[in-house]
Order: structure tokens, then C-alpha cells, then sequence
């Protein structure tokens, strides 16, 4: 049994392995895995340089370009600079990862709470419990205690570069807010600054968007369709043919000539009074809009067969 434990190859885990191919692949693993830590550390902080350079690059902008304002807008600006400076400070302390809203007292209590909301994928040597927060991951640490000093060293060292990679997304996320709200407190004193310089062009707005919000809040009525005239009922003649309506339209003058230019090219439907019914009750059953009209008087032409006429 002694010869088989001094055979074994032992990680800092505390891990055994019986080959040499096991405990070498086991620590390329943690080798990877520090790899990746560390580049995850690494992409953070540099992304947290280039927000910090670009927020000094607006602070010097924005205080050059508050140097050529008048007294009274300096009185203003430094009023709502000390508002803006207690805003900040109270936001200063604002968990950017978490609904709460309540401001911590200390960076340092923000920065322990922030470990909570850090994901992780740890395990501890000594137990074998897995966890996914930092701060729990920390916390267990600092209660499981052993007699190996290995292990000992792995945890705290595991422990430091987790404290290192919370607080990285921590800056990064303040610094995103405050650039945010930089952006938005800008855009507002530009709104504030247009408006004064022409104050009916906001009045015109706001009236636009009662009128807008009027408009859809209204339901959409469909308004009832009048006929501009009635017209009678149609009757039927003994003879088959349709009679005239009582009230009908007179047509325009076009109307006019283009009957009396059928007329001379049709001069009769004489013809067609031997053919048989069908025909003839194909051109009586014609739709109004083409019958012949006397501009005159409103009215058909009686009963000759030449009041049919297709115009």
C-alpha cells in the first residue's frame, strides 16, 4: 500500500494520479485555465484604459467649453455642477449589476457585493464543493481549512486573481454608467439650450403631440355614405322593355354628341327586329349608364326602337 501512494503523482489540488500522462494532462489543465483567467484579466483591464482616456479626453472638452460662458449662465452652471457632483456621489457607489438601486456607503462594501453577482466555476480542494459566485467561493475558503499547504496556496492564489477579475468588470461597468449619464445630461442641456434660444418651436411640439396623442387615442368612426340623389325604383314596360327612371341625371354635353354620332353611324335597329328574343332581350336588359338622353328635358325618348341605341 506504501509503495502504491509514493507511486502516485500528486497535484497543489491534492489530486492523485497513477501515469504520468494523467498528471501531465491535469496540469496543462490549469495551466489553460490560468491562461484563460488571465486573458480574461488582461481584455478587462485594457478595455477599462481605453474608457478611462476617452472619459478624460470629455472632461477636458467639457471644461473648455464651459470657460466662454457668461456670469449668468455661470451662476446656473455652477449650481447645477454642485447637483450633478452630489448626483455623482451618490451614484458613485451603485451596484451596475444588480436591480438595487440603494447606493453602498464604502467602495469597498460595492466591491463585496459586487462578488456576488460575479459568475464563477470553482472547486474547492478540500471538500469538493463546486461553486458559482465569487464571494461564496471566498467566503468558503476562508472556513475550510486543511493540513495540506498546497492546497492552502492554491485556494488564496485562486482567490486573489478572483478578486482581481471582479473588480475589473466593477470599473468597467461604473465607467460605462458614468459615460452614460455624461451623454444623457448633455443631450438634456442641449434640449434645455434649444428651447431657450427658440421657445416657440417647443411650444409647436408640444402642441403637435396633444394633437398626435388626441388622434390615436380617438376610435375610428367610419362616417355613414349619403347617396348624393335617390333614384327611383326601376319599372318594367308591358312590352318587356325597362322603363326610365322618374329622376335620372342629365349627362353632359360629350354625353350629347357621342349619341348623336351613334346615331348617324346606327341609323336604325330595324334590322334587328328579325332576329329572334334572346337578342332582343340581351339589348333590352342594357344597364342605364348607356341608354340615349335628352339633354333638355331629363327625360327617354318614347318608344321608338331607336331609343335603344347602344351610345
Amino acid at each position: 500500500m506504501r509503495s502504491l501512494a509514493a507511486n502516485l503523482r500528486q497535484c497543489t489540488c491534492s489530486a492523485l494520479f497513477r501515469t504520468e500522462i494523467d498528471f501531465k494532462r491535469h496540469l496543462s489543465d490549469h495551466a489553460e485555465q490560468r491562461r484563460i483567467r488571465e486573458r480574461m484579466i488582461g481584455d478587462l483591464q485594457a478595455e477599462a484604459l481605453k474608457q478611462e482616456a476617452h472619459a478624460e479626453v470629455d472632461d477636458e472638452s467639457s471644461s473648455e467649453s464651459g470657460i466662454d460662458q457668461d456670469s449668468e449662465s455661470d451662476g446656473e452652471s455652477e449650481g447645477t455642477s454642485g447637483h450633478s457632483r452630489r448626483r455623482r456621489l451618490s451614484e458613485a457607489f451603485v451596484c451596475p449589476s444588480c436591480p438595487r438601486s440603494e447606493p453602498f456607503a464604502t467602495k469597498q462594501k460595492l466591491r463585496r457585493h459586487h462578488e456576488q453577482d460575479t459568475e464563477c466555476h470553482e472547486v474547492c480542494v478540500f471538500c469538493h464543493v463546486s461553486f458559482k459566485r465569487v464571494r461564496k467561493f471566498k467566503r468558503h475558503a476562508e472556513n475550510c481549512v486543511g493540513d495540506s499547504e498546497r492546497k492552502r496556496a492554491y485556494m488564496d492564489e485562486t482567490c486573489k486573481e478572483l478578486t482581481i477579475l471582479s473588480d475589473t468588470k466593477l470599473e468597467k461597468a461604473l465607467r460605462e454608467n458614468r459615460k452614460r449619464s455624461r451623454d444623457e445630461s448633455q443631450q438634456a442641456a442641449n434640449s434645455v439650450e434649444s428651447a431657450r434660444r427658440n421657445p416657440r418651436a417647443r411650444k409647436r411640439q408640444r402642441i403637435r403631440q396633444q394633437h398626435a396623442d388626441n388622434a390615436s387615442d380617438a376610435p375610428n368612426l367610419l362616417l355613414p355614405y349619403a347617396a348624393p340623389t335617390g333614384i327611383d325604383p326601376y319599372s318594367v314596360r308591358s312590352s318587356g322593355a325597362p322603363a326610365a327612371p322618374a329622376n335620372v341625371h342629365s349627362q353632359n354635353q360629350t354625353q350629347s354628341l357621342f349619341t348623336e354620332a351613334t346615331e348617324a353611324v346606327v341609323p336604325s335597329l330595324g334590322v334587328l327586329e328579325n332576329f329572334d328574343a334572346p337578342l332582343m332581350q340581351i339589348m333590352n336588359s342594357a344597364p342605364l349608364d348607356i341608354w340615349p338622353m335628352n339633354a333638355y328635358d331629363e327625360n327617354l325618348p318614347g318608344n321608338d326602337p331607336a331609343a335603344y341605341r347602344l351610345s
